[in-house]
């Protein structure tokens, strides 16, 4: 299973820097929490949209993980 999650770019970038991206914003927020499942994206309130900008930036990632 993929899951998204911070970098420790993204752990360390001031969340301010993207106030004109409030999606993006939200979203690394919620990566900074923990991952997120790639199936929970729908249920926020942003999108993979979002997501992927900020892995063009390099402040998230995509992993996948083996369920036990």
């Amino acid at each position: 299973m993929w899951y998204w999650f911070a970098t420790e770019q993204g752990q360390a970038v001031d969340l301010n820097s993207l106030k004109r991206s409030p999606k993006q914003q939200q979203a690394l927020a919620a990566l900074r929490q923990g991952k997120i499942w790639r199936d929970q994206v729908a249920e926020l309130e942003f999108n993979d949209a979002a997501l992927q900008a900020l892995r063009k930036k390099g402040l998230c990632d995509l992993a996948s993980e083996t369920p036990v």
